[in-house]
C-alpha cells in the first residue's frame, strides 16, 4: 500500500534526523547555549548517560517495530508505543527548548501521517476502528506536548 510505504519514508527520514544529533548529545549536558547553567556534578553525568542509554533502547525499539509491521508480524498500536517511547524519553534529554520544541514538531507530524495511515488502514480491513482512536488520542497528545513546551519556552527567563 502506498501509504504504508510513505509512513516507512517518513519514520526513517525522522528517525535519521533525531537520532545521531541529540543522542549523541544527550550525555553532554544542558542544552543550555547561554551557558547559565553551572557545570554538572557526576551525578548529573551519571543521569545523563541513563537518559541517553533509554532515549537509544527506544529508537531501537521504534526501528524493530516498523521493520515488523511491514512484514505483518508487529501491529499499529505497537508502532505507536515505540514512538511514546522515543518521544517520552526524548523529553528527559537534556536539549535545548528549541531542539525540543523542533522534536515535538516533527513527532506531531508524524502523529497526524500515523493516524492518516490508519484510517486508510481501517478502509482496507487492515486495522480497527478502535486503531484509529488510538491514533487519535497520541496525535492529540502530541499537539498537547508541542504547545506545552513552546508556550514554557518563551515563559522561560
Amino acid at each position: 500500500m502506498a501509504g504504508s510505504r510513505d509512513l516507512s519514508a517518513l519514520i526513517a527520514m525522522l528517525l535519521a534526523l533525531l537520532l545521531p544529533g541529540w543522542a549523541a548529545r544527550a550525555g553532554e549536558g544542558p542544552g543550555d547555549t547561554q551557558g547559565k547553567k553551572p557545570p554538572q556534578p557526576e551525578a548529573d553525568a551519571e543521569l545523563n548517560q541513563l537518559l541517553k542509554a533509554r532515549y537509544e533502547t527506544a529508537a531501537k525499539l521504534l526501528q524493530t517495530e516498523e521493520t515488523r509491521v511491514k512484514f505483518g508480524k508487529s501491529t499499529m498500536a505497537e508502532v505507536y508505543e515505540a514512538w511514546r517511547f522515543v518521544v517520552d524519553s526524548f523529553v528527559e534529554l537534556p536539549v535545548s527548548p528549541e531542539e525540543r520544541i523542533a522534536m515535538l514538531a516533527k513527532y506531531v507530524g508524524l502523529m497526524k501521517a500515523l493516524e492518516a495511515d490508519t484510517v486508510v488502514r481501517v478502509r482496507v480491513g487492515k486495522a480497527e476502528e478502535r486503531d484509529v482512536m488510538r491514533a487519535q488520542y497520541l496525535r492529540a497528545d502530541a499537539e498537547i506536548r508541542w504547545l506545552r513546551a513552546k508556550r514554557q519556552a518563551t515563559v522561560a527567563p
